[in-house]
C-alpha cells in the first residue's frame, strides 16, 4: 500500500535501536472546546514487515495528551534492527484515527511517516 501523498513526516528520524516517544498534534483540526474522545493507531503493512512496533503498556500508551494530541512509543524488534533497509533509511507509515466529543461526533484519519535509518 503506498504512503498517501499528504502524509506528514515527523521531523525527528528514528534509529532502529531507539525506543522513544513521538507526538501527533490534532489541535488544528478541532474546534473551540472540542477534544479527542477516542484514538486508535495502526501500523501499516510496510512498517510491520520491517519490525516496527508500538509499545502498548500502561506507562507508554498510546495515550491522549492534553486532549488534542496522541503520544506513542516506538521500537523496532531486535531481530530487524540490522535490516539493510535501514542503512539508507526507509519511510514507514503509521495511521491514526480519532473521534471527538463534538455533537455529532467527528472522526479524522491521518497517516504520519516515521523515517527509520541508522543514525
Amino acid at each position: 500500500m503506498p504512503i498517501p501523498a499528504g502524509a506528514i513526516a515527523w521531523a525527528q528520524p528514528f534509529d532502529p535501536s531507539d525506543r522513544t516517544d513521538y507526538l501527533v498534534q490534532f489541535g488544528a483540526l478541532l474546534t473551540a472546546g472540542e477534544v479527542i474522545d477516542t484514538a486508535s493507531v495502526t501500523l501499516l503493512p510496510e512498517a510491520v514487515a520491517l519490525g516496527l512496533t508500538i509499545i502498548e503498556d500502561v506507562a507508554h500508551g498510546p495515550s491522549i495528551a492534553d486532549d488534542t494530541a496522541i503520544e506513542l512509543w516506538f521500537e523496532v524488534e531486535e531481530s530487524f534492527r540490522e535490516n539493510a533497509a535501514f542503512v539508507g533509511g526507509v519511510d514507514l507509515p503509521v495511521e491514526f484515527t480519532i473521534t471527538t466529543n463534538a455533537t455529532p461526533m467527528r472522526r479524522f484519519q491521518r497517516t504520519m511517516v516515521l523515517r527509520v535509518a541508522h543514525l
